[in-house]
């Protein structure tokens, strides 16, 4: 299986924007997660607006984060 991270950089900024708007561990890493403050406190546009701003290094960033989180969470529960 692919990583996020060897997508197009397209599909990378989709990935990111639907993160803003929602992730399966949110309440569990609330706390740790680098986006919560941005899923909490931005209106839709404003997370898509987020999502074409960043650059690539950035969304990268981002991404390795959410996939070694959603890892660590996913182990845990099993």
């Amino acid at each position: 299986m692919d990583t996020i991270l060897e997508k197009s950089s397209e599909r990378s900024r989709s990935v990111l924007f639907g993160l803003l708007i929602s992730c399966l561990f949110s309440e569990e890493a609330k706390n740790k997660c680098p986006l919560s403050r941005f899923r909490n406190n931005l209106s839709i546009e404003e997370k898509y607006d987020l999502a074409l701003e960043l650059s690539e290094e950035e969304i990268n960033t981002v991404l390795e984060k959410h996939e070694k989180c959603f890892e660590m969470r996913l182990f845990a529960s099993v």
